[in-house]
Order: structure tokens, then sequence, then C-alpha cells
């Protein structure tokens, strides 16, 4: 079982911090190429990213899928890991841990370029930038990116610098709006199965699948307006991902425990947290100090975001569009980004499309 240290402290059992993770290897003959590392989102281990691997080499990628804590294979949270985040926890400690947890995901980049010789990022004669890597976070995992990029001053000297000539891009896959700290719309009030006190646990996981896995066919994408959104999930084209699993696929992408052990108190996060940390990320400059834009200035964010997805992840991007656009207008610092859509996709576009999603995302890493 291949396993990263991640920390050089214990957790509750006096082991260090581990995290399990996939490794596609090098495409053969290739001495330049570029590695793609897959973070998943909640209540699916990275093994959801699978239907991926076979089109990697063909296309010159690497492709590396981490599990996060609580997720097979990796070390659990601690007690104390939850208390940052359980009820009654501040703001300061929400952002402790997410910063935690993207402290542990830095090691793991430092640590996987040099045991795994990953090629630095370097430039051909046509400008075209090859080799090092790119973070391609789906869906919740969007939170513990975006605290890596809005907090790299406190990311320590040595480990930020030896990654640097690595990272080419951050890829925001998909996630959602409120992991970016954008409250709930005046026509939609995101109606999320795993907040809902009337369900069991059980009941909670069965609806959250099936509920984040749906085609939702929106009226009117190109009118930008949320409005012309749906909540329907009754598609005419395809069924929810989750209910086309056998019940061997959903046993070895899903992870209950993690649902009901640390991430039912992350979609809680607070949103000022979330919001801060976009901010900082993305827009926030500070002459006097050194914030998220002044470090890995040449690392851009892309927003790739899927057209039948919950409404929540489409006006995700449309915000932030509008958001990075104004700033451009107004001649203010940003950290260069791209937006775009993957056409006649859901929120698990790398399982029911994955040849076309690892073309898209190979294309704009």
């Amino acid at each position: 079982m291949p396993l990263a240290p991640v920390s050089a402290t214990s957790d509750d059992s006096g082991s260090g911090i581990q995290l399990y993770y996939e490794d596609s290897g090098a495409p053969p003959d290739c001495a330049v190429y570029t590695t793609l590392v897959f973070l998943h989102g909640t209540g699916f281990s990275g093994a959801i990213f699978h239907r991926l691997l076979p089109f990697a080499s063909t296309i010159g990628l690497r492709l590396v899928l981490v599990n996060r804590r609580d997720y097979p294979g990796t070390t659990p949270l601690s007690d104390n890991d939850i208390s940052l985040v359980a009820e009654g926890s501040s703001q300061e400690e929400n952002e402790e841990f997410l910063f935690e947890r993207a402290l542990e995901l830095t090691r793991f980049l430092a640590w996987f370029v040099r045991e795994g010789n990953v090629p630095p990022i370097s430039n051909s004669g046509t400008d075209e930038r090859k080799g090092g890597l790119s973070i391609v976070a789906w869906s919740s995992s969007n939170t513990v990116v975006m605290s890596l990029m809005a907090n790299l001053a406190r990311v320590p000297d040595d480990l930020r610098d030896a990654l640097e000539p690595y990272i080419r891009s951050y890829i925001h896959y998909d996630g959602p709006r409120w992991a970016l700290g954008y409250p709930d719309s005046e026509h939609f009030v995101l109606a999320h199965p795993l907040m809902d006190a009337s369900l069991s646990e059980d009941e909670k996981f069965a609806r959250f699948k099936h509920w984040v896995s749906a085609y939702y066919d929106h009226p009117d994408i190109a009118s930008r307006e949320l409005s012309c959104l749906t909540e329907d999930m009754t598609s005419t084209e395809r069924t929810s991902t989750s209910d086309r699993l056998t019940a061997e696929e959903d046993a070895a992408t899903s992870s209950y425990y993690a649902l009901v052990h640390g991430e039912r108190f992350v979609r809680a996060l607070s949103p000022s947290v979330l919001l801060r940390n976009r901010n900082r990320a993305l827009f926030e400059y500070d002459p006097e100090h050194i914030t998220g834009l002044d470090l890995w200035p040449k690392v851009p964010v892309k927003m790739l975001q899927c057209e039948k997805s919950l409404w929540d992840m489409i006006s995700a991007l449309w915000e932030t569009e509008d958001a990075y656009k104004t700033s451009l207008l107004e001649k203010r610092p940003v950290r260069q980004m791209e937006f775009h859509i993957l056409e006649g996709c859901n929120h698990f576009a790398h399982w029911d499309d994955p040849e076309k999603t690892i073309k898209c995302l190979a294309k704009i890493a």
C-alpha cells in the first residue's frame, strides 16, 4: 500500500500521519510529462477517479490519486483535529483546521516530486510549458487548496520554495459555491441532504449520492442568471451516476466512515473563513504585507465547472469570473485565472465521461 509521510507529529495512536495514494506512473517513453494530482470531494475516495487511469499514458500524463484524511488507507482525523470544526468551534479554529490539511497536502507534494522523480516545469522554444504538476481539487476539496493558496506565507519557506519549480496550476474542478464562501441565492437555498436533521445517517448518505451525482438540465446557462438554473433532478438524458454504480463500485468508491466522522462538520465550516480564504488566494493584495498573490505568482487558478452539475457549481463560476473581471477593470492585482465549462457533463464527469474529462484537464493544465 503506497503511503506518503506528511507530518513529523503523531496522531492519537502515536503513529505519524500518512496519506494513501495511487500513482499511474510516468508515461512510457516520455522524459518530460505533466503530472495531475487529484483530490476527491465529500463521501468519495480517490478511487472515484479510477476510470481516468487508462487514458493517462496515451496523452502523456501521470495521474496521482490522493486519499484525504479519514478516507481508506490514510490516517484518520484525530479527536484534536475534529475539535477544530465540531459544533461550538471558532472561526480561528476552522481556519486552522483547513490550513493543517493544506500543510499536509504541501508536504505530500514535496515528498512526491522528490520520491517520484517528477520533472520540473520547463519551457520549450514555442513557450509551451512542459513538466511539473497541477493540483486538481474536485468538489469540497477546494476548501483545502484555497486555504493553501491563501496562506502561502505561512508555509515554511524551504517547503514552498522547493515546490515552486513544479507547480503548474491549481485546477478548481467543479467546486460548490459554499466552499468559496458564497451565500445561498434569493432563488435557491442549497438543500444539502447531509444537513437534513430529519434523516438518519444512512438516509443522508444515500440521498446525498443521488442528489450530487444527478444531471441537471439547466434551461439557460448562457444567460448567467440564477433564475435560469434548476434544482430538478429529472434529466431526460441520464440518471444519477450513483444510481448506475454496481454494489461493488459503490463500495470501492464511497466512504461512509469519512462522512459520519469528519466530513459532517466540514460542510458547517464558517462561511466567513471560506470567503476570506478565497479573497486572500485570488483577489486581496496588501503592499504592507506578503499575501497569497505575492507567492507562487506564476501559478494560475483554472476553474472547470460542469454544465449539468448542481446550480451551486455553475453559479460559483459566474460569481468568481465576475469578481475577476471587475478586479482587472479596476486594475487591482489578482491571481491569473481561467474559466471553463465542461459541456454535457455532471459532477461525476470523470466517471461518466472519463476520456472527455482527462483530455480537457490535459489541455488546461
